[in-house]
């Protein structure tokens, strides 16, 4: 089921470099930074599907995550709150998670 992320990730790819100025044209917005973030968020997604258990593929997950918020809803040119919410975010989540999974409680 997996294999279809890439499967997805290719066909925007693909789209974005080889049709981009109609792209543009059909939209009225320069979309070739937002279909790229939504090609790697998509790579970094099917990552993470496949190695739950790696906390990088988390990690790397949401730093894509938070370059598509960034492309789609903020300005990408500026380090905003933004990127410092999702820096404690992800900080938050990574070692909660994964210092749990590591480090399992024993029953006592």
């Amino acid at each position: 089921m997996h294999k279809y992320i890439l499967y997805i990730a290719t066909f925007i790819i693909l789209a974005n470099y080889l049709f981009w100025s109609q792209i543009n044209k059909l939209v009225g917005v320069n979309c070739f930074d937002k279909l790229q973030a939504t090609f790697i968020m998509l790579l970094c997604l099917f990552v993470f599907l496949n190695f739950r258990k790696i906390w990088i593929s988390f990690f790397l997950f949401s730093l894509s995550l938070n370059n598509l918020f960034d492309e789609m809803f903020f300005n990408p040119l500026v380090f905003g709150l933004n990127e410092i919410l999702f820096a404690i975010f992800i900080t938050i989540i990574t070692v909660v998670r994964y210092a749990v999974q590591e480090h399992p409680r024993r029953n006592d």
